[in-house]
């Protein structure tokens, strides 16, 4: 989503009659913020304090604009909301003209939806981001094509809950048939998805149309019902076991990665274990995983029994060790498969490409962006499949 709001931000700037500098030299930076951590809120107001001090002109974007806007105001930091980009160049003094589509390269972001009603106890996203706003599919798809027009070949659909999608009687799954029966783009991605929302119609409009991913990011964050619950989360371990089941019944191809998170208030040895169960269980492809951060205006900040850091630290370590290994062992499976690829960027014989169901591949040898190559999974280097021309 960042990188979609920054790719927004750089086109309405250039448009509204800015010029891009090469770092030190730049007059006006803007930082497109996230808050869902502690750890990049401090950042992004560390970095206000250092360019101020430098004499330039800053704007706050993003996540972090709605909860710091009145000290940063007092800063004399200019502050944009997500989603008003557009109106930029008229908070700095200029004219922008009408509304533009973003240049596209063989890879682009549209953002479907924004906004999220879950109100998990621990996310402030609903606070920053407002309620759930899906975008009309006529507007969707007239830009999808727009940037198809453009070259796009890799198309990734965002939402803070993108499977919620849901338009004047147009969802998610409807909306996914749409863009791929009206269009030629040969990779369609989405993320993310909340577990509760993804039913077995989703998976069967996937399986029936071959140029949408397999590829399904669904957070669980905990393994223990306890956790879940005290999270808000709408699930338990055994709902989303059957979730998994579901899919992979339908698309045994189907790539799952997921969000996990330690060190939640109360979590006890065995909430953690039962997370490792977890882990275990399901054969995760991927997994990002942190340790509790108390969020401004998130219920859990002011939950009881908070966790000792270094206790959540020890949890986070060893949740990342047993995961790391588990996935390297489910990547084994790739080795032999041949797959289409979209060859992204080139240097040193090698291209990052990324397949269908999500994964990025090093590709041996020289291909131009945008280039698809069929291909086959060669071997490993770290948790990253190697794939050779075919």
């Amino acid at each position: 989503m960042n990188e979609y709001d920054s790719a927004r931000i750089r086109e309405t700037l250039l448009v509204g009659g800015f010029q891009e500098a090469d770092g030190p030299d730049a007059g006006l930076v803007v930082l497109v913020t996230c808050v869902v951590r502690e750890k990049p809120q401090k950042k992004a107001m560390a970095l206000v304090r250092r360019y101020l001090r430098e004499g330039k002109r800053v704007v706050v974007a993003g996540c972090l604009s709605p909860i710091a806007k009145t000290e940063l105001e007092a800063m004399g930091v200019a502050v944009v909301f997500p989603g008003e980009y557009d109106a930029l160049p008229g908070l700095l003094g200029f004219s922008c003209p009408q509304a533009h589509r973003l240049l596209a390269g063989p890879s682009a972001f549209v953002t479907i939806m924004e906004g999220c009603d879950n109100f998990c106890s621990y996310c402030v996203v609903p606070y920053v981001r407002g309620p759930e706003r899906s975008r009309p599919p006529g507007e969707i798809l007239a830009e999808v094509k727009e940037l198809e027009a453009q070259g796009l070949k890799d198309l990734t659909l965002l939402g803070q809950n993108v499977s919620a999608y849901s338009h004047a009687g147009v969802d998610f799954p409807r909306l996914l048939e749409i863009l791929h029966d009206e269009t030629d783009i040969p990779f369609i991605k989405f993320t993310t998805s909340h577990p509760r929302d993804v039913d077995s119609r989703l998976v069967e409009t996937i399986a029936g149309r071959p140029r949408l991913s397999r590829w399904f990011h669904m957070p669980l964050q905990s393994g223990s019902d306890r956790i879940l619950s005290l999270m808000n989360r709408g699930y338990t371990s055994s709902d989303y076991l059957g979730k998994i089941e579901m899919i992979r019944s339908i698309l045994p191809e189907a790539v799952i990665t997921t969000d996990l998170l330690v060190g939640f208030p109360s979590e006890t040895d065995q909430d953690f274990r039962e997370t490792l169960e977890m882990v275990d269980r399901v054969g995760f492809d991927r997994a990002f995983m942190f340790s509790f951060d108390p969020r401004p205006r998130a219920k859990a900040s002011d939950m009881p029994d908070h966790i000792p850091s270094e206790v959540k630290k020890a949890r986070l370590r060893e949740l990342i060790d047993f995961t790391i290994e588990r996935i390297r062992e489910k990547k084994q499976r790739f080795i032999g498969a041949k797959v289409a690829l979209l060859a992204l960027r080139n240097g040193r014989g090698r291209t990052d490409c990324t397949t269908r169901d999500g994964l990025v591949v090093f590709l041996l040898g020289d291909y131009r962006p945008g280039q698809v190559v069929t291909g086959k999974i060669t071997g490993l280097e770290g948790l990253i499949p190697v794939a050779e021309p075919t």
